[in-house]
């Protein structure tokens, strides 16, 4: 677990539990907590039998590739409010480093988040299409029953026009046939 400091190792380049503490303004709960949780790195020195962190290791630790809230907003064009309502809803992921004592994200977890988001983005996109898709069809179903309703009428129109005509044919015969004077021909 811990070691011993190497050569030229002295007490004044590490940091005690309580100084690391103070440092990044945590109790000891919570240090426990990350470190369990591997969101903090375990005490790599014993001095005077005690856990203790070198500061090499913690500037290592500090200062990893990764990217510090600013940066994130500035990345994804949007505010801090807004990253904070993501982190509060679960739609961006918590913090998994520290630079100098803030919160900061390792390039793993944004690129994971990025790899995430766009797979939502393109299931989102896909779930939009198939409605757009479902709606079309609808759309066209109705066009269809119209142009068939509209092919029905015409093709009552046209009998009721050559009923019309039939009649008006044979009410002009009869017309025709009564006005003959069949008395004198």
């Amino acid at each position: 677990m811990a070691r011993k400091p190497e050569e030229g190792g002295g007490v004044g380049e590490s940091l005690s539990r309580a100084q690391l503490c103070a440092r990044f303004g945590i109790d000891r709960s919570t240090l426990w907590r990350r470190i369990k949780a591997g969101r903090f790195p375990n005490a790599d020195m014993v001095v005077n039998g005690r856990p203790a962190w070198s500061t090499q290791a913690l500037s290592a630790w500090e200062r990893p590739e990764g990217f510090t809230r600013a940066q994130i907003c500035a990345q994804l064009g949007i505010d801090r409010t807004t990253l904070w309502r993501w982190l509060k809803a679960g739609r961006f992921p918590g913090a998994d480093l520290a630079i100098d004592g803030r919160p900061a994200w390792s390039a793993r977890a944004v690129t994971e988040w990025r790899r995430a988001e766009a797979e939502w983005l393109e299931a989102e996109e896909m779930r939009k299409l198939d409605e757009l898709y479902r709606q079309f069809l609808a759309q066209e179903e109705i066009i269809r029953q119209q142009l068939a309703a509209g092919e029905e009428a015409r093709r009552r129109s046209r009998e009721w026009r050559a009923r019309f005509q039939r009649k008006t044919a044979l009410e002009y015969a009869a017309e025709s046939y009564d006005q003959v004077d069949w008395a004198n021909p």
